[in-house]
């Protein structure tokens, strides 16, 4: 049980974790209700985070938690305590203070009892060092209530209630964000729910069935679920909820049908932060996570036991995953289970260690202070404030990473990074065998990334670039020796796209990109930067190289301008960037960027291409 409830609160934090915050330049401070020290290296002195938690109107929210998670704090702690994140609450003005914080990247979140928080604008910064301060806007959230009876109409009393959020309204797959909140939701004395602080989205709704975490029973948990109104998973209504609407009379007549059992064993066991290690039963296809089991070692075997019941008719992904103590972690890739009146068993699955990439940041020396204040000399950031994360080059992999995997529910997912230590040596854990590209998001505009190499095969040889080519990691590979150099002086570009005809409206949604000039460049992936024309024209670009550039803009669709992900991978793809080449090439516009330079009003004159015959 206490093990059962270690992990809960570890999961909620980690959700909680997900949510995105906006910056803000000033907030007053007050002592934290409670503080707890992480595991990080001491810094010279430490600084209070403060800032104010608020609603959509602005208006103070009192007595808010806010929670504050050091960036990389799986891959860099492997034993790391999830539990003793900094922690506080708001005062009567909404303001917080996390005090006793030594340094470092965090992100920050609140939590408010029917609110989520806003979510940040794609590109926008989400990390904060102590003595910033942040503006964490929530929303008050949706409901969906209802009541659950018999087929002869009787309330039936203390039944679990679920929502499960299936897509974004925008159509996207979304992983229910109310995992933990509405799978304990029982059922009060006259069979009524009120499930509240629900983000806008899709969902369905269902009563009955096993818990999600084993830590509750009722007398239902033997039943498959029933889903409103009142069928199975395929019959189930899905429910459009917008922000702030309450869906009412979401009533479920319940059906006492018999559940099944999915069993099997995991071998590869060797136990650590979660025991045995977990298993997650989840919907295929869609990812939704339907239950989770906690692995019964058997002594000395290596393997572990486990079972769901109450399962329903129908197909599913069976995943699992162990944590050791040093950080190690092994997982098992999904398996298909198909349920078709019966119980399935004999389900066995391999756990196999995950890979890591290793190395470390070199800061090369920084170039004089530029006179018009362009760069400046002696900047406070260092390389801890670096992020390192390791991304899938297949995008396919990079949309379903997390939606249908165990890891989604674990701390080693929200984001697979690492922060560099004093020495700049980092180190990414938990990646599944593939390539990788490193992306890194910086402390200070005056920076860029000069290189990404790793060792030669022999001394003889040129560290080859892994920018250009990728990482390619084997399943269980621990990469070692790369080196990520980071210059000083970067260049920065902003302005403006106007239409290059009168009266002439600007496409709907456009981006800007910069595509290198020089010949010796044009397939260094580093050189090339985008950014969302906004829509009043204005798009901004940083930490750029200094160089000759192309100018250039392209239409996209709404689903590209929305996605961060298809923002970072334009230029990693070798037929993406060859595209890009070729666009580049035919276009007759060139800026140069300085060392240190920093351009703030450049126009850019968009003609629409010429419509094809």
């Amino acid at each position: 049980m206490m093990k059962a409830l270690a992990l809960i609160s570890t999961l909620a934090a980690v959700i909680v974790a997900a949510t995105r915050i906006q910056p803000t330049c000033a907030a007053q401070s007050r002592q934290p209700t409670a503080s707890a020290s992480v595991g990080r290296a001491p810094q010279q002195r430490a600084k209070p985070l403060t800032g104010r938690v608020v609603n959509e109107g602005g208006q103070p929210l009192p007595e808010a938690t806010v929670i504050a998670v050091p960036a990389g704090t799986w891959s860099s702690q492997g034993q790391a305590s999830y539990l003793s994140y900094p922690s506080s609450l708001t005062d009567d003005q909404g303001r917080f203070s996390l005090d006793g914080i030594t340094g470092g990247l965090y992100e920050v979140t609140a939590l408010v009892p029917g609110y989520y928080a806003e979510r940040e604008a794609a590109g926008q910064r989400r990390l904060f060092r102590p003595g910033e301060s942040v503006l964490i806007r929530m929303i008050r959230g949706g409901v969906i209530a209802g009541v659950v009876t018999t087929s002869s109409g009787e309330a039936i009393v203390g039944i679990h209630v679920r929502a499960i959020r299936l897509r974004t309204l925008e159509g996207k797959p979304a992983l229910s964000t109310t995992l933990l909140t509405t799978s304990y939701l029982r059922t009060d004395d006259r069979g009524a729910y009120r499930i509240y602080g629900l983000e806008p989205g899709v969902y369905v709704v269902s009563a009955g069935g096993k818990a999600v975490l084993p830590i509750s029973v009722t007398g239902y948990e033997g039943d498959s679920p029933t889903y409103y109104p009142s069928g199975t998973r395929d019959t189930a209504t899905p429910l459009t909820l917008h922000a702030g609407q309450e869906l009412m009379g979401i009533d479920i007549r319940y059906r006492e049908n018999r559940g099944y059992v999915i069993s099997g064993k995991v071998t590869g066991v060797t136990g650590g932060i979660l025991g045995g290690g977990l298993v997650v039963l989840s919907q295929a296809p869609g990812g939704s996570v339907e239950t989770i089991s906690f692995l019964v070692p058997t002594e000395g075997a290596g393997e572990g036991q486990f079972a769901f019941s109450a399962v329903s008719d129908g197909e599913y992904d069976v995943s699992a995953m162990s944590v050791e103590n040093s950080g190690t972690t092994s997982a098992a890739a999904p398996k298909r289970v198909k349920v078709k009146g019966a119980d399935v068993t004999g389900v066995d699955l391999a756990l196999t260690p995950l890979g890591s990439i290793s190395g470390r940041v070199v800061l090369e020396p920084a170039p004089p202070a530029d006179p018009k204040g362009g760069c400046k000399a002696g900047a406070s950031e260092s390389i801890e404030d670096i992020v390192i994360l390791a991304q899938p080059e297949d995008r396919t992999k990079r949309k379903l990473a997390g939606a249908k995997s165990i890891m989604s529910l674990s701390p080693f997912s929200l984001h697979i990074d690492a922060v560099p230590d004093s020495n700049g040596s980092f180190t990414v854990r938990a990646l599944h065998g593939g390539r990788y590209q490193l992306e890194t998001r910086l402390p200070s505009e005056n920076w860029w990334v000069a290189s990404i190499s790793r060792p030669p095969a022999n001394a003889s040889q040129r560290r080859p670039d892994v920018a250009r080519s990728g990482i390619s990691l084997k399943s269980g590979e621990k990469l070692e020796g790369l080196n990520l150099a980071i210059a000083q002086g970067a260049a920065g570009l902003r302005g403006k796209v106007v239409s290059s005809q009168e009266n002439v409206a600007l496409p709907g949604k456009l981006r800007l990109h910069l595509a290198p000039a020089e010949p010796e460049r044009v397939d260094d992936p580093l050189r090339y930067a985008e950014s969302l024309v906004e829509a009043d024209g204005s798009f901004a670009i940083s930490n750029l190289a200094p160089g000759r550039y192309k100018v250039f803009a392209r239409i996209v669709s709404d689903d590209e301008a929305n996605d961060e992900d298809e923002l970072r991978a334009a230029a990693w793809d070798a037929t993406t960037r060859a595209l890009l080449r070729i666009e580049g090439e035919a276009s007759d516009v060139v800026v140069e960027l300085k060392r240190c330079e920093r351009v703030t009003d450049y126009v850019y004159r968009y003609r629409a291409p010429a419509a094809k015959r």
